[in-house]
């Protein structure tokens, strides 16, 4: 397509240009910007948008198209999905059964579920519809802010790759991935370069056999509000406010579990304020809790509005209560007397037994660089007592 462009084919740009789009997740396509265009107002305009907000960019004129009088009305319908992209609000949509997948696998990966979204999204592209002759693929799907994460470089590869427009017989069959294998929980263990995934702390319950819906009526102060990747969590309003407002977690669900999952600061653990949030929310459930800080982490089963057993292990520090199974053993988790070993073998060991134990699991791919629903939730810890003192440190991130 380079060299056809060099010679002056005027189409050769368009193609090329909805194929770097997918396999380098942003990109350009030369189209005119006239939200009469399907192709424009449904898959350019949601990729510009994503690069504009992607790259920080300030002057929104790059996005709403030409300052004229007889383009103002389009200026109109394009700030209005500017906005919804930027409020994470925003649906792809596209004609046909394919378009039927995409809301299914939207509500997929609203919830944590994102190798169930790609499956349902792969074996769909067979029966994509095209808006002209020279569309070449769905590129507009990295504009929606669910399912825009999922489409990797290489999942844009197998995007490409998947005869579609009735030529199933054209090339191989779409790779369908198979049976998934479940992250468990200790991949919290492996650190991240990346700064936003840098988790200083994190925390976490989860509640077996109810809706994350349910999860939320129960833990949150109020409803559920933007969906939020762990690098929107440091630009939301709430972000810069958290000592003021509380608690934020992102809500998902996995396996026949619901959780409520909290990270990236030190929320400063107090055994003695500790309010148990595992011990309500498990009301005709069980529900298992854990907290981690460095040199500290603290495990919790509850069923049915009764705690069964904890254990806290901080430094040198160990208490437990009720009848720990031989496998949670704190004794057997953490055999070093001194706490917690620096290199998070230990973590990674209780980590395992709990995942093992309940059959329980985090979504890696959909915490790290997935959208999660946000939830404002109940304190963890209750406030000191009377005379008595708290410190606070609060972390901003400067550019």
């Amino acid at each position: 397509l380079g060299e056809a462009g060099e010679l002056g084919r005027p189409r050769a740009g368009l193609l090329a240009s909805q194929l770097r789009a997918l396999l380098d997740g942003r990109g350009a396509v030369p189209v005119d910007p006239r939200m009469d265009d399907p192709l424009y107002a449904g898959e350019v305009l949601p990729l510009k948008v994503h690069d504009h907000l992607r790259e920080y960019r300030r002057d929104d004129a790059f996005v709403l198209g030409p300052m004229t009088e007889d383009y103002a009305t389009d200026r109109e319908r394009a700030g209005a999905v500017l906005e919804q992209i930027r409020q994470r609000t925003y649906e792809y949509t596209s004609p046909g059964p394919f378009g039927r997948a995409v809301e299914e696998a939207r509500e997929l990966a609203r919830w944590g579920d994102t190798d169930g979204a790609w499956r349902v999204l792969v074996a769909a592209v067979p029966e994509w519809e095209p808006y002209r002759e020279d569309h070449v693929a769905p590129f507009g799907l990295l504009g929606d802010p669910l399912l825009g994460p999922l489409i990797t470089p290489e999942r844009g590869r197998q995007l490409l790759m998947t005869p579609r427009a009735g030529q199933a017989g054209a090339g191989p069959a779409p790779v369908v991935e198979g049976e998934t294998v479940r992250d468990g929980l200790a991949w919290l263990t492996h650190r991240q370069h990346r700064i936003e995934l840098r988790r200083d702390a994190y925390r976490f319950v989860l509640v077996e056999g109810i809706r994350p819906e349910v999860l939320a009526e129960r833990f949150g102060t109020g409803p559920l509000e933007l969906v939020a990747s762990e690098r929107d969590l440091w630009d939301l309003p709430f972000a810069r406010e958290q000592g003021r407002r509380g608690p934020v977690a992102r809500i998902g669900a996995l396996d026949g579990w619901s959780f409520a999952f909290e990270s990236a600061h030190r929320p400063g653990f107090d055994r003695s304020r500790l309010t148990h949030p595992g011990t309500e929310l498990s009301l005709g459930t069980r529900a298992v809790t854990v907290w981690w800080e460095p040199g500290l982490f603290h495990f919790a089963c509850a069923e049915d509005g009764q705690q069964r057993y904890t254990f806290t292990v901080h430094e040198a520090e160990r208490h437990r209560t009720g009848t720990i199974p031989d496998e949670l053993s704190p004794d057997h988790l953490f055999p070093d007397p001194a706490g917690p070993a620096i290199d998070l073998s230990d973590e990674s060991r209780a980590l395992d037994a709990i995942a093992a134990t309940f059959g329980v699991s985090l979504p890696q791919f959909a915490l790290d660089h997935g959208r999660l629903p946000t939830l404002p939730t109940h304190p963890w810890l209750r406030p000191p007592a009377p005379g008595g003192t708290e410190a606070r440190l609060t972390f901003t991130r400067h550019r």
